[in-house]
């Protein structure tokens, strides 16, 4: 972790490491990058949530990473909390958030998004306390993953620093404990459900599905 630095800048907090082969790319969250508009799945994942214009949602997204998904959502008018279990990761999301913020094209979506810093399998039971998220999104880190776009040795230092989601199964099981209606995790196409309780179903894109965890009917 020593090899990994927080930088202040005018456009920012980001997140630098050194390796063995110099400097990587700095990771910083913007939530004001244009991309942010046109993803591909986000009519899908609206679909796998059951996101309805006209019905605001409340969606823990319990592995959050670099706040894309989650950011979506919020824009799709849901009152997202993130859980992100990096402190390093956290605080680019705070720093993200903050600034959106303060922009007026995005400051509505942004007081949609809590930021929570934590172990998601710890703070999920405790949610009920505020309010039961309606679901709960997972997208676990897994080798093949790539969830922030970096070019590959720079996500293979980020994935150093966050660690592969070991205990997606177990955080799972707290999950469908913890959520009111339904439980969504991300998954490659080519990738298994997560070991335990099989999905009820699945919605399939090009490269990646969402395996859905119906536990009662959308209201």
């Amino acid at each position: 972790m020593s090899d990994w630095s927080l930088t202040h800048s005018p456009d920012g907090l980001s997140l630098s490491h050194c390796g063995t082969d110099g400097p990587q790319r700095a990771v910083r969250v913007d939530f004001s990058q244009p991309r942010l508009q046109r993803r591909q799945h986000h009519e899908l994942l609206s679909k796998a949530l059951g996101v309805r214009s006209h019905t605001p949602r409340h969606v823990a997204d319990a592995t959050a990473g670099m706040g894309v998904d989650a950011f979506l959502l919020a824009q799709a008018g849901c009152h997202v909390t993130l859980i992100e279990r990096s402190p390093l990761i956290a605080a680019l999301l705070e720093d993200g958030i903050t600034r959106a913020g303060q922009t007026p094209s995005i400051a509505a979506i942004a007081a949609r998004m809590t930021l929570k810093q934590g172990d998601a399998i710890t703070l999920l039971p405790m949610l009920e306390q505020t309010g039961q998220p309606d679901m709960i999104y997972l997208d676990p880190m897994f080798p093949s993953r790539n969830k922030s776009a970096l070019p590959k040795k720079a996500m293979q230092s980020l994935q150093a620093l966050v660690g592969d989601d070991s205990d997606q199964a177990e955080l799972l099981e707290v999950a469908l404990q913890s959520a009111k209606f339904r439980v969504v995790v991300k998954r490659h196409n080519k990738a298994k459900a997560i070991d335990g309780t099989a999905p009820t179903y699945s919605l399939q894109g090009k490269q990646i599905r969402y395996d859905i965890y119906a536990l009662r009917k959308l209201l």
